[in-house]
C-alpha cells in the first residue's frame, strides 16, 4: 500500500551473498516481472566513502530536495533518522565576499571528545589539513581561509586563541555548491588507503529560500544550530553584521525568535520550527508570523498585509498596510511590485510612509502609499519580501 514498507518474498534457495563497498558505490531498485524481465521503474543513488556503523538514508529537506546523507542511526522498518552531523561541522561561511574581503570557512568540534585535524579534507576548495595539524578539543573553532593567515587576521581580527589555516587553492562558488568535511578512517580492507567519509555536508545556494544577502553584500552564512542538517536552508541565517563573526561561537540572538515558540527538541526538527515551516498549518510560515507579530503556534492568530485603493484629489493610489513586530534585527523587509506575477522588482522607492501606529502589543501597523497613481500602472501587484 501507499506509504507502506514493501515485503519481498524470501528466496531460500539463493546461496550467493552480496556486499556494499565501504569506498562508495551505487544502489538501484529495479522493477521486474515474475520471470525476471525488467520493467520501467528505477530508483537509486550513489554514495561515497562510508563510516563504520553508519548507514545512508533518504532524506527530504524543507524545500523538497531529496538526498541520501549518512544518518545518525540505522532504522530498520521505521522512519529514517536525522542526517548525521559532526563531530566536525561547518558553522559559518563567507562564500561571496564583498570587495576588499576574503572567503573563509569556520569549523567547530561539536562532540564531547577531541578530534584530530590531521588529514581532514574540505571538498570544494581543495584543502586538507597537514600531518602536524592539532587536535580540536570539544567546542573549539578553527578557521580555513583563502588568503594567508596573517592577512586574514589583519582584516577580521579573530581571537588569538583560534587557529587560522590557509590559503586554500580553490574557490567557493558564488552560486552555491556542495561543501563537505571528510574525516580519515581506517579502511577495513588491508593495505588499502584510508576511507574519507563525510561527517558534515553543506549544499548551499545563493537563491531564496536560502539567505540571499551573503551573496556579495558582505554578510556570511551562519548555522543556526550546529546539530541542524547543513544542506537545508532552514538551518542557516545571514550574519547580522558585515564580515560575520569568524572565530567566535555564534550567539543565541539569531534564533531567539524561534526559541520563544518552540522547545529545544522542536528547534532541532526544522519541519516544525524552521523559518519556512508552518507549525499551525494556517498557510503562513513561522518566519512571516514572527515578522508580522502573530503566533506561529496558533492558527487563529493571523494578520496579513492588505492593499487598498484611496482617492486623493483627482487620482487614486494604492496603499499597503501591514503589521510588523517592533525591534526586529537581522531581517530585511521590503515591498516589491510586479506586472505579471513572474518578475518582481524592489518598489521601496515608490512608496512613502503615511503612518506608523503603535498597537501597544509589541507591534506597529505601517501604512505606505504608492506615489504612482493607479491610472498610470494598470495590473500592478505587490508583495512583502523578507530576507
Amino acid at each position: 500500500p501507499d506509504g507502506g514498507t514493501p515485503e519481498p518474498d524470501e528466496d531460500t534457495t539463493e546461496r550467493r551473498s552480496f556486499g556494499l563497498s565501504s569506498g562508495g558505490e551505487e544502489v538501484f531498485l529495479l522493477s521486474a516481472t515474475p520471470s525476471g524481465e525488467r520493467t520501467d521503474y528505477v530508483h537509486g543513488f550513489t554514495f561515497g566513502d562510508s563510516a563504520a556503523g553508519f548507514s545512508f538514508g533518504r532524506h527530504v529537506n524543507s524545500i523538497g530536495k531529496i538526498s541520501y546523507p549518512p544518518l545518525e542511526a540505522t532504522s530498520f522498518n521505521a522512519s529514517n533518522d536525522l542526517p548525521r552531523t559532526g563531530p566536525l561541522v561547518i558553522t559559518e561561511m563567507m562564500y561571496h565576499p564583498a570587495n576588499g574581503s576574503v572567503e573563509f570557512i569556520e569549523i567547530q568540534n561539536i562532540s564531547v571528545s577531541p578530534v584530530p585535524l590531521a588529514g581532514v579534507q574540505i571538498s570544494g576548495i581543495g584543502f586538507a589539513f597537514g600531518p602536524t595539524a592539532p587536535e580540536l578539543i570539544p567546542g573549539e573553532i578553527v578557521l580555513v581561509v583563502e588568503t594567508d593567515p596573517a592577512t586574514f587576521r589583519s582584516i577580521f581580527n579573530p581571537p588569538a586563541s583560534v587557529s587560522v589555516f590557509g590559503p586554500y587553492s580553490g574557490r567557493l562558488s558564488n552560486g552555491g555548491e556542495k561543501v563537505s568535511l571528510r574525516v580519515p578512517e581506517a579502511n577495513p580492507v588491508a593495505l588499502e588507503p584510508d576511507l574519507m567519509p563525510s561527517v558534515d555536508i553543506a549544499d548551499y545556494n545563493d537563491s531564496s529560500p536560502w539567505p540571499t544577502s551573503p551573496d556579495g553584500t558582505g554578510t556570511t552564512l551562519v548555522r543556526i544550530l550546529p546539530a541542524l542538517y547543513g544542506s537545508d536552508p532552514n538551518s542557516w541565517l545571514a550574519s547580522l553584521n558585515p564580515g560575520g563573526t569568524p572565530g567566535f561561537v555564534n550567539s543565541a540572538p539569531p534564533i531567539d525568535w524561534r526559541a520563544a515558540y518552540f522547545s529545544e527538541a522542536e528547534l532541532l526538527n526544522t519541519t516544525i520550527s524552521g523559518p519556512l515551516a508552518d507549525a499551525d498549518f494556517d498557510g503562513v510560515s513561522n518566519l512571516l508570523e514572527h515578522i508580522f507579530g502573530t503566533d506561529p503556534r496558533d492558527a487563529s492568530s493571523i494578520d496579513l498585509p492588505t492593499v487598498s485603493m484611496v482617492n486623493d484629489g483627482e487620482e487614486t493610489y494604492a496603499e499597503f498596510s501591514y503589521r510588523l513586530r517592533q525591534g526586529l534585527t537581522g531581517f530585511r523587509i521590503r515591498i516589491e511590485a510586479s506586472s505579471d506575477l513572474a518578475e518582481w522588482k524592489n518598489a521601496e522607492g515608490d512608496f512613502t510612509i503615511q503612518s506608523e501606529v503603535d498597537n501597544g502589543d509589541g507591534t506597529s501597523t505601517i501604512t505606505a502609499r504608492d506615489e504612482n497613481p493607479a491610472s498610470a500602472q494598470l495590473g500592478r501587484y505587490f508583495r512583502i519580501r523578507v530576507n
